[in-house]
């Protein structure tokens, strides 16, 4: 099998790039995980389809993406 080289940076140090889930509403699924004590970046437009987009991390520290 052929090693890969080490990756730099996170998540792909993990050999993972992120996970993506569409919601119906960025902004509802937010305030639905700070009312359970999970802290996300704050909301932004995807620039390049006008859509909401945010992260916030698993419990192991790797970024999730909610995205409409």
């Amino acid at each position: 099998m052929e090693e890969r080289p080490a990756c730099v940076s996170n998540p792909e140090g993990y050999d993972l790039r992120y996970l993506v889930f569409s919601v119906p509403s960025v902004k509802e699924t937010v305030h639905d995980l700070e009312g359970n004590g999970i802290a996300s970046e704050p909301v932004h437009l995807d620039a390049s389809t006008n859509k909401l987009m945010t992260f916030f991390l698993d419990p192991d520290g790797l970024p999730i993406e909610i995205y409409e």
